[in-house]
């Protein structure tokens, strides 16, 4: 019973451990995050969120924020130009 369920465990790994070659559209998934800003009171992050377009060969960029502790993702623009680096007032009462 032993080598029954070696063998068995050995067999699931290479049947279902298989890697898949990379591919282009795999990279073209991904999004990329960049230029993360702190709020003055450490409580909030703006960053970039840029989303890729294999088919139409295209990218756009778009601003995120949510607070310190991974939570209350908010998306602040939406439309069709890229927008970039996202920055506070000083007292942090603006992005």
């Amino acid at each position: 019973m032993y080598k029954s369920l070696i063998v068995l465990i050995i067999f699931a790994g290479l049947l279902f451990g298989q890697k898949t070659p990379f591919q282009i559209e795999t990279l073209y998934n991904l999004k990329g995050v960049s230029d993360p800003r702190i709020s003055p009171d450490g409580k909030r992050i703006a960053f970039v969120v840029t989303k890729y377009n294999l088919a139409e060969g295209s990218s756009n960029s778009e601003i995120y924020l949510m607070k310190a502790d991974g939570s209350d993702l908010k998306q602040m623009t939406s439309h069709d130009g890229a927008d970039y680096h996202p920055r506070w007032s000083a007292n942090g009462s603006k992005l």
